[in-house]
């Protein structure tokens, strides 16, 4: 899981590739996963971000159910191609508000 800062409007981007051939054991292990998303979106909102987006495959039904069950929203048309290992993946944007920490 990379975390990469947007400044300019407040929000910061979540990115979690991982290869197509996988997904479906990393997505299954929701324990290691849990603890992995709530220290990324706890050290975003430390630094002061109000709204986090991430990007999940596309067809990854366990990834996106995992995601709106800990309160991520699909954000409706927000797609991009990417390329893991070679093989080329369509992910899917999900967003959800933040609370912001203190100011550093």
């Amino acid at each position: 899981m990379a975390l990469n800062r947007i400044q300019e409007d407040g929000r910061a981007e979540i990115n979690r590739s991982t290869r197509p051939d996988i997904t479906r054991s990393i997505t299954h292990a929701a324990w290691p996963g849990c603890c992995l998303l709530h220290a990324a979106t706890a050290e975003l909102e430390s630094w002061g971000h109000r709204r986090a987006r991430l990007w999940v495959l596309d067809g990854n039904e366990p990834a996106q159910h995992f995601y709106r069950s800990r309160g991520w929203r699909r954000v409706d048309g927000l797609r991009r191609d990417d390329d893991i290992e070679g093989v080329p993946v369509v992910e899917i944007a999900y967003e959800r508000d933040l609370r912001p920490g203190p100011p550093a």
